[in-house]
């Protein structure tokens, strides 16, 4: 996961036998419970049956949000599309017992691969800004001027970086270090 975020994860159990909430701006989803903070255990009921297959989502939280998690919905809101990730999925699941715990891996596709991307999802289903890879150290520009001359450009800019004490560099040509606020 990407360092500095706070995360929130959701489920989706989806079967022949469990209805399915279909929609092209999100993915298909069935018994779904979450989104919960790390650490907090999610639990759903689920008929026992064959075939199930289990999908873990993770939802990165703004830079800054102390606020709960919120609350996981078919269909996905369009404004969290692109902090929603699918990081782990089991297939065929046999639930057979009363209680199962299922064990998932999990893996974190990479920052620019959130549910449209995952799911080929129209871009007009989103609201906001696609995060960038660029972007994933946390730095971001708030304001900028660019003007042009003879000689090239001119690059002015304010940039923040609201994580703690971390550093950007290109190898070469300039740091940037410590933490605007």
């Amino acid at each position: 996961m990407p360092s500095g975020r706070d995360v929130c994860y959701g489920v989706s159990v989806t079967a022949s036998d469990i209805p399915m909430f279909t929609n092209s701006c999100s993915p298909s989803s069935g018994i779904i419970a979450g989104f919960v903070k790390d650490g907090d255990p999610i639990e759903l009921e689920v008929p026992v049956g064959n075939n199930r297959k289990i999908e873990l989502f993770v939802y990165l939280k703004p830079v800054r949000d102390s606020g709960p998690c919120p609350r996981i919905s078919a269909p996905l809101p369009s404004s969290l599309l692109y902090s929603i990730y699918r990081i782990g999925v089991v297939n065929s699941v046999n639930l057979v017992n009363a209680t199962e715990v299922i064990p998932i891996e999990i893996e974190f596709p990479g920052i620019t691969q959130h549910v449209v991307k995952q799911y080929n999802l129209p871009v007009a289903c989103a609201l906001g800004t696609a995060p960038s890879e660029a972007n994933s150290s946390g730095f971001y520009v708030s304001t900028s001027q660019q003007t042009s001359s003879a000689i090239g450009y001119k690059l002015e800019a304010r940039v923040g970086q609201p994580l703690p004490a971390i550093e950007a560099t290109d190898g070469a040509n300039y740091l940037l270090k410590g933490s605007v606020r």
